[in-house]
């Protein structure tokens, strides 16, 4: 199904740069991630998986050339690099694909291997050799950004979502060439690995929660290092396995050769920064506050303390060859100053070599030659202006209620008024008004002293409620703004209670949004937002509030839309089930939109578009519907 053009422009604008990771691929290329304001919504309990982002995939060559892949818009976490290689998993028409993308050619391949999804910064893909390592087993595809049902009204219906299973990662190589080669194991049993690094002789290592597993060419097996609680920090081939595990005062360096482990280096501190493009290299903060560069090479270590005046050190931007017995390495220090250093063996301290003041918006990558030291470097897109005009406050004639308007660029198509509770209690509006007022509604953001029990009555609170909703929108005065034009009421969370009371008792609107809400109080019998009673002190107020059991009352169209993860113990899924059932079964025209991996708040990209582009197209059906009765 195609996207409206109210949904490619919440695409491009949920798609705006919110930061952007770099890094050397050695050899004088460099990569930077562009990555997105939101994350995708991927399977699975929980959500999103924690600081899973994906971007805009760029590229830097020796010769200083930039390559921005246009099919590579949403890459998962970082890539690979091999002898001017990238590789990695992103997101190709919402499923997730291994790709490879050669920057002397400029050619994007996509391999049929779907990648899993993972949490961490890498990705299960890794260059071994001319074969590329790859998961097997991933979640065969994205599912649809939201779920919808709909039904004839009067029909009495019966309802289950999908069930999906997240399997885990089996990792294999593929041999010869990337796209034609055949599969073979490699030997590590499927778990939820988070980053895979791999040798040109072949040997694989792969990180999973709590171990490192490794398997070698030669048919050994599999090998595990389990990290006893240690936190894993780094890790990379050389020769053997090198590992930087964390302690309470600081991290060590750590060897692994079959089952010979052996310390390298006890370093008391804080590890900062690791580059592993080339040889294994810690940036540290010493103890007494200074630092140093720890570069392991062969099997000894060498330490480095890099002077932090006039700038403090934030990472290790490339290391370079030996020249004349000497180390060089290059810093990015802050106030995007580069550092070129060099160390002799046995020193203690690095020399500067050259100190390069970056302009602003360009972030260095690489050192593109070190002969005369080049750096490459990206620039930094800073994310477009894309909000309305700011809303105007308008008077709404009681104490304690207040209203903002937000205004389309033209005339309003019809009002949406979004109800929630005063004084910092009301569930904010996150990106809908700036977005629907993009789509041509008018947004009435109107939050609600609600005035509870012991300041009124127990039979009153629900008449004094809606009272003040249409005082509150008739005393605004928004419709010297808007002119006459439909309107809708909504909320989320208890807001959304409060839009199916004014829906039921206000004749003011022509249909309702009610977002992640509590609509049967048998499920918050024990009290709810201001009511500490029980359900068996006060069984008329829980009856009052009730949209469940209020069902035949509500007669104009209502969208519902759920987060299918709610986790709040008030409104679970089963919540929204239950109102679109009951609705539906009294002739109430409902629909009801599940937005799949979001919670209690919709925080995903695809989750916002989506509960946007849901709540745009009820705006705009609905309004016309309005328009053609009355005409």
């Amino acid at each position: 199904m195609s996207m409206t053009g109210f949904e490619r422009t919440l695409h491009a604008l949920l798609q705006c740069p919110a930061g952007t990771v770099t890094g050397s691929a050695g050899e004088g290329y460099g990569w930077a991630v562009h990555r997105h304001r939101h994350p995708p919504a991927v399977p699975g309990a929980g959500g999103t998986p924690a600081g899973l982002c994906t971007g805009q995939l760029e590229t830097v060559s020796p010769d200083g050339r930039h390559w921005t892949p246009a099919e590579l818009h949403d890459v998962i976490g970082q890539p690979a690099c091999a002898a001017g290689r990238f590789a990695g998993t992103a997101l190709v028409g919402g499923e997730p694909r291994c790709w490879i993308a050669d920057v002397r050619t400029r050619r994007v391949r996509l391999l049929d291997t779907s990648a899993a999804l993972t949490a961490g910064a890498g990705t299960p893909v890794a260059w071994s050799g001319g074969a590329l390592v790859v998961p097997s087993a991933a979640p065969a595809r994205l599912r649809d950004p939201q779920y919808l049902f709909e039904a004839e009204p009067g029909q009495r219906i019966r309802m289950a979502l999908p069930e999906t299973t997240a399997e885990h990662l089996r990792l294999h190589y593929r041999f010869t060439d990337p796209l034609s080669g055949t599969l073979r194991p490699a030997g590590l049993a499927p778990r939820g690995y988070r980053d895979v690094r791999a040798t040109a002789s072949g040997a694989v290592a792969a990180h999973a929660p709590g171990l490192v597993a490794a398997v070698r060419p030669d048919g050994a097996g599999e090998q595990v290092i389990d990290l006893d609680g240690a936190p894993l920090l780094d890790f990379q081939w050389l020769g053997g396995l090198v590992l930087v595990t964390g302690r309470p005062d600081g991290f060590d360096i750590v060897s692994w050769n079959g089952d010979v482990q052996r310390v390298l280096h006890r370093h008391r501190g804080r590890f900062l920064h690791s580059d592993h493009a080339g040889r294994p290299a810690v940036l540290a903060q010493d103890q007494e506050g200074g630092h140093s560069v720890v570069v392991v090479d062969g099997g000894t270590v060498q330490v480095a303390g890099v002077d932090g005046h006039p700038s403090t050190p934030v990472r290790i931007l490339a290391v370079g060859p030996h020249t004349a017995g000497c180390l060089r390495f290059a810093t990015l220090h802050a106030g995007n100053e580069a550092v070129v250093w060099s160390a002799a063996p046995g020193t203690a301290a690095a020399v500067p070599l050259s100190r390069h003041a970056l302009p602003s918006g360009r972030r260095p990558v690489t050192v593109r030659r070190w002969h005369d030291v080049a750096f490459a470097g990206v620039t930094v897109p800073e994310p477009p202006a894309v909000a309305a005009p700011t809303p105007v406050r308008l008077r709404t004639g009681r104490s304690g209620t207040e209203a903002y308007l937000h205004l389309p660029r033209g005339p309003a198509a019809g009002m949406l008024v979004w109800l929630s509770q005063a004084g910092g209690r009301h569930a904010p509006l996150g990106p809908d008004p700036a977005w629907l007022a993009l789509d041509g509604h008018a947004v009435l953001d109107l939050r609600l002293d609600l005035g509870w029990w012991r300041r009124t009555m127990d039979e009153r609170i629900r008449p004094r409620i809606v009272r003040q909703i249409r005082e509150g929108v008739l005393h605004s005065g928004a419709d010297r703004y808007t002119g006459p034009v439909p309107l809708t009421v909504g909320g989320a969370s208890f807001g959304a209670a409060l839009a199916l009371l004014a829906l039921a008792d206000c004749d003011l609107f022509t249909s309702g949004i009610a977002q992640s809400g509590a609509y049967s109080r048998h499920f918050t019998a024990l009290g709810f937002q201001d009511e500490n009673r029980s359900l068996w002190e006060t069984p008329g107020l829980y009856r009052d509030f009730d949209a469940v059991a209020g069902a035949p009352g509500i007669r104009r169209p209502v969208l519902v839309i759920h987060g299918e993860a709610d986790r709040n113990p008030a409104t679970p899924l089963a919540q929204a089930l239950l109102l679109f059932q009951a609705l539906t079964a009294n002739g109430t025209r409902t629909r009801l939109a599940v937005l799949p991996g979001e919670g209690h708040t919709v925080r995903t990209r695809d989750g916002l578009a989506a509960s946007l582009a849901a709540k745009s197209h009820w705006l705009t059906t609905t309004g016309k519907e309005a328009g053609t009765h009355r005409s």
